[in-house]
């Protein structure tokens, strides 16, 4: 199970950097900040950004949502914090936007679509940058 919240966590932080409006000027994966908390903080001219990716086969609830949340907020400076659920959304979570000024977002897990989306971004990316893509 930690290998594939390890592989979630790298191809969310991937479709993150190479998004086409993607401003960022710096990343760094379990930054030595945040209690351990974060999983990548990013910084662009608006400031440092955390976010914490969590992943489940299971549905999540709204309990550990807002203690996720919660947590984010506690060990916080001046990060805008993500909590990116990546797995089964209950309808009680679907609408959810924030919780305790921590922004939650939301992804299916389903592997293939996650490395076939970082896939297509980094090679947009790439050739953005006069990089070759690669097959």
């Amino acid at each position: 199970m930690a290998i594939r919240g390890f592989l979630v966590q790298t191809l969310v932080g991937l479709l993150e950097v190479v998004k086409p409006d993607s401003t960022f000027t710096e990343i760094t994966l379990e930054p030595a900040v945040g209690g351990d908390q974060f999983d990548f903080l990013w910084k662009n001219k608006d400031g440092s950004h955390a976010t914490q990716v969590k992943s489940t086969v299971n549905s999540f609830t709204n309990s550990d949502v807002e203690k996720w949340a919660n947590k984010l907020k506690q060990v916080r400076t001046d990060e805008k914090c993500t909590l990116l659920l990546v797995g089964n959304i209950p309808p009680a979570l679907v609408n959810i936007d924030a919780v305790a000024g921590v922004t939650i977002e939301a992804k299916n897990l389903h592997l293939g679509d996650l490395v076939e989306q970082a896939a297509q971004r980094l090679a947009k990316f790439l050739e953005s940058e006069q990089l070759p893509a690669g097959t």
